[in-house]
């Protein structure tokens, strides 16, 4: 049993231990959670690359996120938050992802047991909070969802094996395909803007860096993995698919890894996490703050001058997706 599956087996709330986001602190060997706050290194930038810096007001559409227990929108400017699912004790939805024509959103349901292990399905449900459905029903925890560019495929972790593997099934839920079985865990995965690679975080084993998180690529059908950057993970393509966002606000060149900037924003030791892209390329939405009723929802332009909060409401918020 891997580190993170013990770290599941201790916590009662599921999301607990899928929560801190992104990366493994670059330190001492240890398995971290999935982000752990890092001290940012010097910021570094090169004239090719480099993502322009919002000129305009915010975009409009919506972002989805994970509201306390429920699956919320919200408009990138704080305003008319709308719910979509029901939580309740012992289950919360979570990690939202919107389908390529913004006319759905499929998340993972997680169900914390009084006795034997958690588990989560993924589910789909329409934008507007109707048509929810079930997309797979197993024991073992299905997390992660995330459509295709062309959406007719999605992507999800499995820990049905022992550690968590990257799966891909049908839209409608049908015909899962294994992608990756190895002794490490293999979560945090996105399509490349054009449907070619695969961006993912591997921890621990020899995959990984160490027994750190580092984030790989591979082909669609799993083959062609090569390591893309070490101590860092959580990818999120950039629209164009020419950087890459980390965990921690790092930008990386998407096909060699090198380093374009690092974002400075707050206080030392401050959780940046879950990072998703704008759909124009200008803007990151991403969780502030740990795990639990001090997340919230910020913005904060690519270029770093800009930020602003979204959500202030003293609930969980957090694994946003903009459509």
């Amino acid at each position: 049993m891997g580190p993170l599956v013990h770290e599941l087996a201790r916590v009662d709330n599921l999301s607990a231990w899928w929560r801190e986001g992104a990366v493994a602190e670059p330190a001492s060997g240890m398995v971290r959670r999935f982000a752990v706050a890092f001290v940012l290194l010097s910021a570094c930038s090169s004239g090719e690359g480099d993502v322009p810096s919002p000129s305009t007001p915010l975009p409009g559409d919506r972002i989805a996120f994970t509201c306390d227990r429920s699956i919320c929108t919200i408009s990138p400017s704080g305003e008319n938050q709308v719910q979509l699912t029901e939580g309740s004790p012992g289950v919360q939805d979570t990690m939202p992802d919107w389908s390529p024509d913004r006319s759905r959103i499929v998340f993972a349901r997680q169900v914390s047991p009084t006795q034997g292990a958690a588990s989560a399905d993924i589910f789909v449900v329409g934008s507007n909070g109707s048509g929810e459905r079930r997309l797979t029903s197993s024991d073992s925890t299905e997390v992660q969802p995330r459509w295709s560019p062309d959406g007719t495929k999605i992507l999800f972790a499995n820990d049905q094996m022992g550690s968590f593997d990257l799966w891909v099934m049908d839209a409608d839920g049908r015909n899962p395909i294994q992608l990756t079985d190895e002794p490490t865990h293999e979560y945090d995965a996105v399509w490349s803007p054009d449907g070619d690679r695969i961006a993912y975080t591997v921890e621990g084993g020899s995959l990984g860096s160490g027994t750190s998180a580092a984030t790989w690529t591979m082909s669609v059908d799993g083959s062609d993995r090569a390591l893309l950057v070490e101590d860092r993970g959580s990818p999120a393509y950039s629209p164009d698919g020419s950087l890459i966002v980390l965990g921690g606000l790092v930008f990386v060149e998407a096909t060699t890894g090198q380093m374009i900037r690092t974002l400075y924003l707050g206080e030392t030791g401050d959780i940046f996490a879950e990072p998703a892209w704008s759909p124009d390329g200008k803007w990151i939405v991403y969780r502030r703050g740990p795990f639990g009723p001090e997340a919230e929802i910020y913005l904060v332009s690519a270029d770093g001058s800009l930020e602003r909060r979204v959500t202030d409401d003293h609930v969980l918020d957090g694994f946003p997706d903009w459509s």
